[in-house]
């Protein structure tokens, strides 16, 4: 599948949840939630993977706890500000990045 990065996802697995109001460091797993527009069992590119914890990533995906008071419109706003930090702080990596693969350079 184009778009796939095991580097990026790597990385994105060792940043901390960045679930709304997820305290510093939650002691679950953290999994690469991939965001974005995508179909019923699909997903979206690994550029537009954002770290979640175990628990969030359910929370996410039941519309519940960290999650409960996002609407449609506000599910999307919140991934779309994750991702955009996410890639300026992949951007602003050095060394052997792929800055192809989430900026299309």
């Amino acid at each position: 599948m184009a778009g796939d990065s095991p580097a990026y996802l790597a990385w994105v697995r060792l940043l901390p949840c960045c679930a709304p109001g997820a305290p510093r460091g939650c002691r679950y797993v953290r999994q690469a939630h991939h965001t974005g527009r995508k179909g019923l069992s699909t997903r979206t590119e690994d550029a537009h993977a954002v770290p979640l914890c175990v628990q969030h990533h359910a929370e996410w995906d039941a519309g519940c706890g960290a999650f409960a008071g996002l609407d449609h419109g506000g599910r999307r706003r919140w991934e779309d500000e994750q991702v955009a930090r996410l890639r300026e702080m992949w951007a602003e990596r050095d060394g052997g990045i792929d800055r192809q693969f989430c900026f299309g350079a």
